[in-house]
């Protein structure tokens, strides 16, 4: 009788041991893809106009982000989304901007605490490898006046302009365009050596970022953002 219990106590063991699940693995900690310094990064913040270096860090919000969304992202997928990174406000209490802009639905939306530069930097390549999105950029102070109203913030779609040297020469813009993965939009009817530029969809590097390198390279005339006021 006694070897009978020890057998059935053995049974029980295996069968308890057989059934139970093993806890999931934590998801690893993201890991950061920006590689420069605090004080590099803030220096990142700056955009070319009448060939001038003009800074932006000063006006950089640490509290906001600005996301595009892949065209017909429902209201419910793209809360969650946001809700999933466990950072932002929740989102019944903060939606500055959320419209249907063009090609993606674009969304300002408030951290829960302040970002420095590096951490908005390093969010921005996390972002940007989601299915739903399509841009990430930062948010700046606008301070624009205009029509009897203050426009509280700034920030980048994916659009930027470029001036060509000779509207009939456009083997260079083609050239950069197909080396950087942007898309070329439109080209100006009336001012035609001016052309709109698109980042292009998932671009590893920000709207800012691809329009000071156009101008970089030299061969064009203008490179510079179009930069998108919004009020509170």
């Amino acid at each position: 009788m006694k070897a009978n219990i020890l057998l059935l106590t053995g049974l029980v063991l295996f069968v308890l041991t057989a059934c139970k699940k093993e806890a999931p693995s934590p998801e690893p900690e993201p890991v950061c893809t920006y590689n420069e310094t605090e004080e590099a990064c803030q220096m990142d913040h700056f955009y070319y106009y009448r060939n001038a270096k003009n800074q932006l860090y000063d006006q950089l919000l640490p509290d906001y982000l600005l996301i595009g969304f892949q065209p017909g992202t429902s209201d419910a997928d793209l809360n969650n989304f946001l809700d999933q990174q466990g950072i932002f406000e929740p989102t019944n209490t903060i939606g500055i901007l959320d419209e249907q802009h063009g090609r993606h639905r674009v969304v300002i939306r408030k951290f829960q605490e302040s970002k420095s530069c590096v951490e908005l930097a390093c969010l921005r390549n996390q972002l940007i490898e989601h299915d739903l999105v399509i841009l990430v950029n930062p948010v700046y102070q606008s301070g624009l006046w205009f029509g009897g109203k203050y426009y509280d913030f700034m920030s980048l779609t994916d659009e930027f302009l470029v001036k060509v040297y000779d509207p009939n020469q456009l083997a260079d813009l083609n050239q950069v365009v197909a080396q950087t993965g942007a898309q070329i939009l439109s080209q100006n009817q009336f001012m035609d050596d001016w052309f709109v530029i698109s980042t292009g969809p998932n671009n590893p590097r920000s709207t800012l970022e691809l329009a000071n390198y156009f101008h970089e390279t030299g061969k064009f005339a203008v490179a510079e953002p179009s930069f998108a006021h919004y009020l509170d």
